[in-house]
């Protein structure tokens, strides 16, 4: 789940244990408490703890899920998480304007066939009223 920055302010405003919704946040949206932090610092919010740059998120964020083993540079792990997350975001929005697009097909699926019922029965009622002549 990815929430715009609005939304998640708006969940953090509204939450009574404002550091429980950090981390729920963060797990929510598959970041970082830091950047939860950096986001709610954006909107005005004092969230009491540190904030970081996008470069200490993203070490922050190498410490804990880079895979032993591997060792790659920092400023290459950085770049592949940032377009990562790019890309995430852009599937994010893709999937999102589909299920407007599907629904608004459904709607119109429906209607039409409405229209059809409609169109069925008024030849039905033509067909006996010129029974009747």
């Amino acid at each position: 789940m990815w929430m715009s920055n609005g939304e998640i302010a708006g969940a953090y405003r509204d939450a009574k244990d404002k550091d429980k919704q950090i981390k729920i946040l963060a797990q929510l949206n598959l970041t970082t408490e830091v950047h939860i932090k950096n986001i709610l610092a954006g909107f005005g919010y004092d969230t009491g703890g540190k904030t970081a740059s996008e470069k200490e998120d993203c070490i922050m964020d190498n410490a804990t899920e880079k895979q032993p083993g591997f060792n790659i540079p920092e400023s290459v792990y950085c770049a592949i998480i940032e377009y990562g997350t790019v890309l995430e975001m852009k599937m994010g929005k893709l999937v999102e304007e589909k299920k407007r697009i599907d629904a608004e097909l459904t709607e119109t699926m429906n209607r039409l066939t409405d229209q059809k019922r409609f169109i069925r029965t008024m030849n039905q009622y033509k067909d006996i009223f010129e029974e009747q002549k």
